[in-house]
């Protein structure tokens, strides 16, 4: 199997849409995208929607991310997720830096995402916090269960991150 250094990330295309729904569908909270939704993501913000992938092209995680405007001037990560292997947590950190690059220099104040405490993406999220901006990411509210349960709706503030 690859290393983890040789795992690239680009942007999604619609040949990804099979591997993310796939991997959607894998997780419990997760809703699986349709491929029109995925296909307007990538007109809405192209540059935030991303794929990390090894060197034989070999799908192991995805980020969809997209602006939102409440609060105003926010980012919102909508599903965040790896292959469970013993690189998943690394991939997760690999997709966040390389989102962190994309948006650098753009207008965003806030980071929003909702997650279930202790998996493995909200401590990949919190530590990059807590090491870029010496800050935690805020609990905002509980979402209802029909949406999510178990799950809350975290901030950051990225003017002290970006």
């Amino acid at each position: 199997m690859p290393s983890i250094s040789k795992i690239t990330v680009r942007p999604l295309e619609v040949r990804d849409f099979s591997f993310v729904r796939e991997l959607a569908a894998s997780q419990p909270n997760f809703t699986i995208p349709p491929p029109y939704v995925l296909w307007l993501l990538t007109r809405i913000g192209p540059e935030l929607c991303l794929i990390a992938e090894r060197p034989d092209k070999e799908g192991v995680g995805y980020l969809l991310a997209v602006p939102i405007t409440n609060p105003p001037k926010s980012l919102y990560i909508w599903q965040l997720v790896a292959r469970r292997t013993r690189h998943s947590q690394r991939t997760v950190v690999e997709l966040i830096h390389c989102l962190k690059a994309r948006v650098k220099g753009r207008k965003f104040n806030d980071l929003i995402f909702s997650a279930q405490e202790n998996t493995t993406t909200f401590r990949a999220l919190k530590r990059l916090v807590r090491k870029e901006a010496s800050a935690t990411p805020l609990r905002m509210s509980l979402l209802p269960d029909i949406v999510a349960p178990n799950e809350y709706e975290f901030s950051v503030d990225l003017r002290s991150v970006l």
